[in-house]
């Protein structure tokens, strides 16, 4: 939804809202399932554990290479990529 503000400016209330919830990790989204942080090591160490042979840097180079896309990253890591 976007609304104008006395100045004219157009704010976008989606989008400001979805900012101000990547901040709080309390707050999970479907958005937040469906992608992959790689600068956060917990979300590292969750792919880590669904696939054990992997190391740590081959997880962060799988989200560099496939994107941050969970389904993306896993078929990657799964060799179907």
């Amino acid at each position: 939804m976007v609304i104008h503000c006395r100045f004219g400016h157009s704010i976008c209330l989606l989008y400001n809202k979805l900012t101000h919830m990547a901040d709080n990790k309390q707050l999970k989204t479907k958005q937040d399932r469906l992608r992959v942080d790689a600068n956060d090591p917990n979300e590292v160490e969750y792919l880590h554990r669904q696939f054990p042979k992997k190391y740590h840097q081959q997880i962060v180079d799988a989200i560099k290479v496939a994107g941050p896309m969970r389904a993306n990253i896993i078929r990657y890591l799964e060799g179907k990529m």
